[in-house]
């Protein structure tokens, strides 16, 4: 039942939940949590399937070199209430962990972080739009400036931002190509069509804001909510996103896929892998908050110049 647990929300009572999910009354349910009647099968994938574990979270790994993971899309596009409960779930799973002290986040990202570009209209739609290029194609493509996001949508994730930033400690470790990517994109998109001159120059504004509300944070060594904010450039490049947050009551890593999907594991064994994974990236990075001024100004210098690059799509 531990792996149960860790997935309901703060204050949710365990009995109550798996009544609801099986269908069956309370005391039922308590006669099942004390071992007195056992769980049938399809109740074990009912609750599996509620809460989004596998059953080996549930009835524990038969093998040791298997470990289990969730999905979670964080899809806009035709997204079900399903879809918006999982990424809920995950922001809850952040708002607990702001309860910890000695809470902490870490991340070696090769996009700008989800927590500073959901501050941006443009910024956020033009990530969802890529996701849905991938996913849909060319020939199925409505043009960038025809996309609309949800509301739902865009308050789950000014949620997020919020929850991430209540974490106390923060460290974030960035490809060093990552404003070249972004830059590809855009340009790419432009090259055949998708998006216009205009909406390119709105998106360049809201890179050069973001450029500056990720310099401030470098800065101060903090996100505006005051939590500790440790930004590094590597000297390397990544192949993909990890990242772990650790907390009193439990710990969790992730890694990141189709640009906006995210799997997740609570198994132990995967949190040290990634959470080790990331601590030896810093060692081959360079850290710009606070102390480090000079490779901090350079490296800001060179996204500024690189974001203007953009005017040329205008003449």
């Amino acid at each position: 039942m531990i792996a149960i647990k860790e997935q309901l929300p703060e204050g949710k009572n365990l009995a109550a939940t798996l009544a609801d999910f099986l269908c069956i009354g309370r005391e039922a349910a308590y006669r099942r949590l004390r071992g007195e009647v056992p769980f049938t099968f399809g109740e074990v994938t009912t609750i599996a399937d509620k809460l989004n574990i596998s059953l080996d979270a549930i009835v524990g790994k038969s093998r040791e070199d298997t470990i289990p993971f969730y999905y979670t899309a964080l899809s806009f596009a035709d997204a079900s209430d399903r879809n918006y409960e999982l990424f809920k779930r995950d922001i809850e799973a952040y708002e607990r962990s702001q309860q910890d002290p000695h809470s902490e986040l870490g991340m070696a990202i090769n996009m700008i972080p989800l927590t500073f570009v959901t501050k941006y209209s443009h910024l956020m739609r033009l990530r969802c739009y890529k996701w849905a290029y991938q996913h849909e194609g060319r020939e199925n493509m409505i043009p960038y400036e025809k996309m609309i996001l949800p509301d739902r949508f865009v308050r789950l994730g000014e949620a997020y931002s919020k929850a991430v930033e209540g974490i106390r400690a923060t460290y974030i470790i960035l490809d060093p190509m990552v404003f070249n990517y972004l830059i590809s994109d855009i340009t790419y998109f432009s090259d055949v069509g998708l998006i216009l001159p205009g909406e390119v120059t709105r998106i360049k504004e809201e890179l050069l804001l973001l450029l500056d509300d990720l310099e401030r944070a470098a800065v101060n060594g903090r996100y505006d909510s005051g939590n500790a904010l440790y930004l590094y450039i590597s000297n390397t490049n990544f192949e993909s996103t990890y990242s772990y947050t650790v907390y009193e009551h439990g710990s969790v890593s992730c890694l990141s896929i189709f640009t906006l999907n995210v799997l997740t594991s609570s198994d132990e064994t995967m949190f040290c892998m990634v959470k080790e994974w990331v601590h030896s990236l810093k060692r081959l990075s360079t850290l710009i908050s606070e102390a480090g001024e000079m490779p901090r100004r350079l490296f800001f210098r060179k996204q500024r110049e690189l974001v203007h690059q953009l005017d040329h799509i205008n003449t």
